[in-house]
């Protein structure tokens, strides 16, 4: 089974990068704690996320919870 990514690596990999901005850029507090797996995104910072990337207000709330349960099953699995 393929480990789930972490959500930072989304971010950075499928956002940040590829429209070539850094953290500094977004304006939305602890971003950099999110990028450096040091937070969660929590309901509020979804929606600011997905106003400033264009996505649904869950987008990445949800993304986070699917990494999550997969990460979970994974460790059952291999417990």
């Amino acid at each position: 089974m393929i480990p789930a990514p972490l959500m930072s690596e989304i971010l950075r990999e499928e956002f940040l990068e590829p429209l070539n901005i850094t953290a500094d850029d977004i304006p939305i507090e602890n971003i950099k704690a999110v990028l450096n797996g040091e937070a969660e995104i929590d309901k509020s910072m979804s929606k600011n996320l997905a106003s400033f990337f264009g996505v649904s207000d869950m987008f990445f709330f949800n993304l986070q919870n699917d990494i999550k349960a997969r990460s979970s099953k994974r460790e059952l699995r291999y417990a």
